[in-house]
């Protein structure tokens, strides 16, 4: 079976500071969790951030990811990190410029020039599955 890669785009400002070099975006890749459950092998081609806010980097940096993985491109699959996809209990996006890097994502992912398009996925592992809790030193 082919491996699908995988990007995972995440908010510049939590993406290091609060939740560690995205370990549980990984951590759901690596285990088939989350939204990356299913049949498909996958693999990590990069994590990319929006460029902060207000998002306005986003279509920079996919053209950016793009040539830097020429000829391939931008990669089989686009995941939305919790981080930017995440609503509150009224159905409203935490981050206040998600809707404008995600209608991004959406459109390079889609364009009409690309050779082929790009799924993309809202939200990458369950939300709250797990504490964080440090492991102590011995």
């Amino acid at each position: 079976m082919a491996k699908t890669n995988v990007l995972i785009v995440g908010c510049k400002n939590l993406m290091i500071g609060t939740c560690v070099a995205c370990s549980r975006c990984i951590e759901a890749l690596n285990k088939d969790q989350g939204q990356f459950a299913g049949a498909k092998d996958w693999e990590l081609a990069g994590l990319l951030d929006c460029g902060g806010c207000p998002g306005n980097g986003m279509n920079a940096r996919l053209n950016e990811f793009a040539l830097w993985n020429a000829p391939d491109g931008l990669p089989d699959e686009i995941f939305v990190g919790n981080c930017i996809s995440a609503k509150n209990a009224a159905g409203k996006y935490i981050c206040p410029y998600a809707s404008d890097i995600i209608e991004v994502i959406e459109k390079k992912a889609n364009h009409p020039m690309a050779s082929s398009k790009t799924p993309v996925t809202h939200g990458t592992h369950a939300k709250g599955d797990k504490p964080i809790k440090p492991k102590k030193n011995p």
